[in-house]
């Protein structure tokens, strides 16, 4: 998290009256809904909402492989197997 606001009195009052749950907050303006947490129970759930650990971009190769297959495959592509034969020399 990288913001931080300074409550209303309103909110703080509905917080004080719910201290282990959300609060509900509407923009008045953008009509967008938001909820306030505690930071322990958003602590709690954070790793439900992303994944923060490192992740290994090796995971994603078959993925990729996958994702290509149909183009690698495409009438025409057999030219790139041996590209470095068809560039021109400088």
């Amino acid at each position: 998290m990288t913001a931080k606001i300074t409550l209303t009195d309103d909110v703080r009052r509905s917080l004080q009256e719910h201290p282990a749950q959300g609060v509900a907050v509407e923009d008045d303006s953008t009509h967008m809904q938001y909820v306030l947490l505690p930071i322990d129970t958003y602590q709690r759930v954070e790793s439900l909402f992303y994944d923060a650990s490192e992740s290994d971009p090796n995971e994603f190769l078959p993925f990729a492989q996958q994702a290509f297959a149909d183009d690698w495959e495409a009438p025409g592509m057999e030219a790139y197997d041996d590209y470095d034969s068809h560039k021109p020399a400088l």
